[in-house]
């Protein structure tokens, strides 16, 4: 395979895709697929739906690079278009739109918030949680998964789940409410 030798920097492929080269566009899609999916995995758990939210997101990756080639920080580049696609499938799916006002219900009695305002907040901050009580509420709150099934599938007990689910949610509360003093005294 001698394309293997055409493409011996990022820089290389960046150009490849710019320029529509199939080739090239195989090489970055292999080259930040497993990072991509991974990041998918912490918040969504259905590997067609992660399937699908990868590809769609570097189907955008290789349409803005053919318009504006970015040759800096090309991961972190992709990664956001990869999560914003996450957002958006989120947002329009059927089967997550439930789950998405039970998430919104879990911020209620924070003083001044919208969580309609700003999903991306509201991932970023679930996204800081530690282990495994962002596991346990991305698969409660989000996935809509019960607490004997999250309990079953992390091999804890029940109530611990439910220990995991009430503690993310008053750090998350805490969060928000620190955001938003922080909003109000600038």
């Amino acid at each position: 395979m001698a394309w293997k030798n055409k493409y011996n920097s990022i820089e290389d492929i960046i150009k490849a895709c710019a320029a529509n080269d199939r080739i090239g566009q195989e090489k970055l899609y292999r080259l930040y697929f497993g990072s991509m999916v991974a990041m998918c995995r912490k918040y969504m758990f259905n590997d067609e739906d992660i399937q699908s939210v990868v590809n769609d997101g570097f189907l955008k990756v290789f349409i803005n690079l053919t318009k504006n080639p970015v040759l800096t920080n090309v991961e972190g580049w992709i990664r956001r278009i990869i999560y914003n696609t996450m957002i958006d499938f989120h947002r329009s799916n059927k089967k997550y739109t439930s789950n998405v006002a039970l998430v919104e219900t879990f911020f209620d009695g924070v003083t001044g918030y919208a969580p309609e305002s700003d999903v991306d907040f509201i991932f970023r901050l679930i996204d800081n949680l530690p282990e495994p009580m962002r596991t346990v509420f991305t698969k409660y709150a989000i996935e809509g998964y019960s607490h004997r099934e999250i309990a079953e599938s992390l091999d804890i007990k029940e109530n611990t789940s439910k220990w995991h689910l009430f503690e993310a949610r008053k750090k998350l509360k805490t969060w928000l409410n620190i955001n938003n003093l922080q909003k109000n005294v600038s």
